[in-house]
């Protein structure tokens, strides 16, 4: 795309994004996460890298929002190991530390019209996040698809043993 990488809306409507994660998505014109044409995006409890640019619409911040890294578990590798998106493992869950956690807005969650957690109630939020995990463990929802907090190290486990003894892992 020349302009909008994340999004880019022209000439009618009125789109208002809340709980979105926007990064890394690039143009021929560089990084530009949100871009309008003629409308105004409604923007509220996202997280945009980088910040965004208008074009010849506007971009109205109704608040909750930050341009910072989200600190995603594994950034490089979106849909985990298993490469299967909706996992345990998948990269684009937040990390312990994320702007993102506890910051989106609960009240903007849509309606479990499909039953996600199979208990006859479709009329309550959302319940479960993309990996399948209830939706909002701490204090408010988290912003982006995933509820995180999840710690992250790049050290394999220490064990260490002398020539002749024994190391039983549970």
């Amino acid at each position: 795309a020349a302009t909008g990488a994340g999004i880019y809306c022209q000439y009618g409507g009125s789109p208002i994004v809340t709980n979105c994660i926007f990064l890394g998505d690039t143009t021929d014109l560089g990084n530009r996460e949100l871009y309008t044409e003629g409308v105004t995006i409604r923007l509220s409890h996202s997280i945009v890298q980088g910040g965004w640019g208008a074009g010849s619409g506007s971009i109205e911040d109704l608040g909750g929002n930050t341009t910072i890294d989200p600190l995603f578990v594994g950034p490089t590798h979106p849909a985990g190991s298993d490469d299967v998106f909706g996992t345990s493992d998948d990269g684009l869950r937040l990390r312990a530390g994320s702007p993102g956690l506890d910051a989106g807005d609960t009240a903007a969650l849509p309606q479990d019209s499909a039953d996600l957690d199979q208990d006859g109630v479709t009329d309550e939020p959302l319940p479960l996040d993309r990996a399948g995990v209830a939706r909002v463990k701490g204090t408010a929802v988290d912003v982006g698809a995933y509820e995180g907090g999840y710690a992250v190290t790049n050290q394999p486990p220490a064990i260490s043993a002398g020539p002749d003894q024994t190391v039983t892992l549970p």
